[in-house]
């Protein structure tokens, strides 16, 4: 499984427009990995290309890493920087695309961009519930992630063969889930580096949820405006963590 991350920031692209913070200006002077949109990933297996969220970048994101369309779509949640992307989808999706979320998303989905309802097929994702897709095996689990209100959010984990990976990009916490126990890659929220906000763990938190997991690897995603610059984030996690690294936006792994 090929992973590209389109985007690996919070709510806003960094920098952010017209924001003068030392964060902002620091990423405006060096650029390169430190410029971050909003977090989304595709999976690529068997020539076909599975996106997990459709941000607002989107149409810029799929454009960069060279993709020109989409064949399923996943979504973790209905916040906007995680949905808002399917304004564009017919720039980048086939007919009838398989569209998978909780019963809440796909409501809002139905309800704010009903003029694509002839495009996607939507599917009610059923918790702790197995999935086959291109030779992929999926699960989508619930986490807790409280911001403004009960937002209901999940977690993907995804196996081929004996490889597996989850995706968990916005979580305040994360229970022990035994089927994600000794995982090779966890992706998972990083919002900031030591103190919880807005409905998001910590690095710390999120690093220590990985230890107990026994993950083989830990990425970090969804890196917000409070956080490090990627530059000077990459040389602390070198410092304090064991095989944690934050991503960045055009990163590849294969898993």
């Amino acid at each position: 499984m090929k992973i590209i991350f389109l985007g690996t920031g919070s709510m806003y692209p960094l920098p952010r427009k017209g924001c003068g913070c030392e964060v902002c200006r620091y990423i405006r002077r060096k650029g390169g990995k430190n410029k971050r949109t909003r977090s989304s990933i595709v999976i690529k297996v068997a020539k076909k290309n599975i996106l997990i969220d459709c941000s607002p970048d989107v149409l810029m994101q799929l454009k960069r890493a060279g993709i020109k369309s989409v064949d399923v779509i996943l979504l973790t949640h209905r916040h906007f920087d995680h949905v808002k992307g399917l304004a564009f989808l017919d720039k980048f999706a086939k007919r009838n695309v398989l569209l998978f979320a909780r019963k809440d998303a796909l409501e809002y989905v139905l309800k704010k961009y009903p003029f694509h309802a002839g495009l996607i097929k939507l599917i009610e994702l059923k918790l702790n519930r197995w999935y086959k897709l291109f030779g992929i095996n999926l699960r989508a689990f619930k986490v807790k992630h409280a911001l403004r209100g009960r937002v209901e959010t999940v977690g993907y984990v995804f196996c081929r063969g004996r490889k597996c990976f989850a995706y968990v990009p916005d979580a305040l916490d994360l229970k022990r889930h035994v089927f994600l126990r000794g995982i090779d890659l966890l992706i998972i929220d990083g919002c900031c580096f030591d103190k919880r906000e807005f409905g998001h763990m910590s690095m710390l938190d999120a690093y220590r949820i990985g230890k107990q997991l026994k993950a083989k690897k830990i990425l970090f995603t969804h890196i917000g405006h409070r956080n490090l610059p990627h530059d000077k984030l990459e040389k602390l996690c070198k410092y304090v963590f064991d095989n944690a690294m934050p991503a960045y936006d055009g990163m590849i792994v294969e898993v």
